[in-house]
């Protein structure tokens, strides 16, 4: 069981698109690498730190890219763009 990314009500996201508490769609997560340029401040949901997006990772994986902080690819769905 996971949370929702927006109101943090627990469902599970394996088998729902659309949490039923709040109606966030996170199919659209899975489209974030496009979304994002090279010096965007991202926040790691999990634990609110923030990291800044360098770019894709080499796969044509969605779900990765790097950021700064760190040497391996990071799993974007994880993030949020921070609004600035």
């Amino acid at each position: 069981m996971n949370q929702c990314k927006f109101c943090r009500e627990p469902f599970n996201v394996e088998y729902e698109v659309i949490c039923p508490t709040c109606g966030h769609d996170h199919d659209e997560n899975y489209k974030m690498r496009s979304l994002l340029d090279k010096g965007d401040k991202i926040r790691r949901i999990s634990d609110g730190k923030l990291f800044t997006y360098t770019g894709p990772d080499d796969s044509d994986d969605e779900n990765y890219g790097h950021v700064e902080e760190m040497l391996v690819p990071v799993y974007l769905p994880d993030f949020e763009k921070e609004e600035e």
